[in-house]
């Protein structure tokens, strides 16, 4: 059988994140060599959404039978590739939600981002795990006027907003005047907001919570590509077929993320694979103390293409994400951006953009020595509305199979809570809607499938007729 298109490839680049993968045999973990027969609930995917749902599962019912599958290394997806941020958006994207589902289910979203701080806090602290998280303040810093323009009405939307979190909307600091530079460290930077953030090691957090979901019995297997999904049209079970064999399950969930459309043909125009593009800076001056910066940052441009974002670790390494307008060739092709799942090489063009970011940037960086000694790709799954999919798939016929994917670049204050979501979906009976733990515009539904525009793809395009 010839592989579906859009599957993962096998020679990716290498994060950072991954960097211990080679010393933790968990990471080649299989529980036996063949995948088994028949299980009751197969999860489709060891990163973020997969792990939460696993977890949740294990924790509502522990005598429950679950496999995982993994088509390569554990949590070697957009979750291990990521940038590390656990940061909710509050005042940025707000007028889109607003405007698009009005101020209740709009104060649904940022008050569920910004539950996932502490929610994800309370579980590295329970279950003792060591991954690096840190509880700090975002900076989202803004030079371009027409950007600070739009944000500050969003901004000012989402503070009358009365569905919103009081708690939330007095832990938000707006900084502007003289202040700015000082604050941000950046030094045309004209207005700063702070609130917020953490930041972590996301392949440590999974790794350590399925090895917890193993103990408990969770059959796993990395290297796994599942290549076709079928419904039995006699018991209703789903066939799985694998390159390890096939598994008979009753309940199958979909954590595939920006894979997504490799095996479930419905979300083909829907879940859209889209390119990332991120790095390492490692200081690289000993003769000077690492200068490092007090908070986690979003530098924005006029558009979300033109922004980047970085985490400050306390080693001193800087994560930075972006440059997505730099992998649209002069000519307008943004092949090697959207729709695309092979991360086994990045733009040289986009990649260039990283070299040397600190120093161009930041005041504290002049002068200091770095070298970029990680620099990879990763494959994001954007939705055709930006919003994820969680829920059951009964709408396109598929009873008793779930959906938990297309975080559309910002899943880190979305997806724990979504994979718990369907955890209680399984073992409740209930339906998304009744569960209620996401906001409404999270829920999968026939409606949202048939939106004919990709709201991304028309981001790309509008910005290179901008810049023709």
């Amino acid at each position: 059988m010839s592989k579906p298109n859009y599957l993962p490839v096998p020679n990716y680049t290498k994060p950072f994140w991954l960097s211990l993968q080679d010393t933790d045999p968990f990471s080649c973990y299989k529980s036996s060599e063949r995948v088994p027969a028949k299980t009751d609930i197969l999860i489709i995917g060891s990163g973020y959404a997969g792990t939460s749902t696993a977890y949740n599962l294990f924790n509502e019912d522990p005598s429950l039978d679950v496999t995982m599958v993994e088509a390569r290394t554990i949590c070697s997806g957009a979750t291990g590739r990521n940038g590390g941020h656990l940061k909710p958006y509050c005042h940025r994207m707000y007028l889109d939600y607003e405007a698009a589902h009005g101020q209740f289910v709009a104060a649904q979203v940022v008050n569920f981002e910004v539950d996932h701080l502490y929610k994800i806090k309370q579980i590295v602290e329970k279950e003792e795990i060591d991954c690096d998280f840190v509880l700090t303040r975002a900076c989202d810093v803004y030079r371009d006027s027409k950007r600070i323009e739009n944000d500050l009405k969003a901004f000012d939307k989402m503070m009358a907003n009365p569905y919103v979190r009081d708690d939330i909307k007095q832990s938000i600091q707006m900084v502007k005047g003289g202040d700015v530079a000082t604050i941000s460290k950046v030094p045309d930077a004209k207005l700063c907001f702070t609130y917020p953030a953490a930041h972590i090691w996301p392949w440590k957090l999974m790794t350590g919570l399925l090895k917890k979901c193993v103990a408990k019995g969770l059959k796993l297997y990395s290297n796994t590509p599942v290549t076709k999904v079928t419904k039995s049209d006699k018991t209703g079970e789903y066939i799985v077929e694998t390159e390890n064999g096939s598994i008979v399950a009753k309940k199958v969930v979909f954590a595939t993320n920006g894979y997504t459309k490799g095996i479930l043909n419905q979300f083909n125009e829907v879940i859209v694979p889209v390119k990332g593009l991120v790095t390492h800076i490692k200081p690289n001056d000993p003769s000077k103390p690492i200068p490092q910066l007090p908070n986690t940052y979003g530098l924005f441009d006029r558009v979300g293409l033109n922004s980047d974002y970085l985490i400050n670790r306390s080693d001193g390494g800087v994560i930075v994400g972006g440059a997505s307008n730099l992998m649209i060739k002069p000519n307008g092709d943004y092949s090697e951006l959207f729709n695309v799942t092979d991360d086994s090489y990045y733009p040289e063009r986009a990649a260039q953009h990283l070299q040397g970011y600190m120093q161009k940037f930041f005041s504290t960086w002049k002068d200091f020595k770095t070298v970029n000694d990680y620099t990879w790709s990763g494959i994001l799954g954007f939705t055709n509305d930006k919003f994820p999919y969680v829920g059951e798939l009964d709408f396109v016929g598929m009873r008793n199979a779930y959906i938990v994917a297309g975080f559309s670049g910002h899943g880190m204050p979305r997806v724990y809570l979504s994979g718990k979501a369907i955890a209680d979906c399984i073992t409740s009976g209930k339906s998304i809607q009744q569960v209620g733990v996401v906001p409404e515009c999270f829920y999968a539904s026939a409606k949202r499938l048939a939106k004919a525009e990709h709201d991304y793809q028309k981001e790309i395009e509008n910005h290179i007729k901008s810049r023709l």
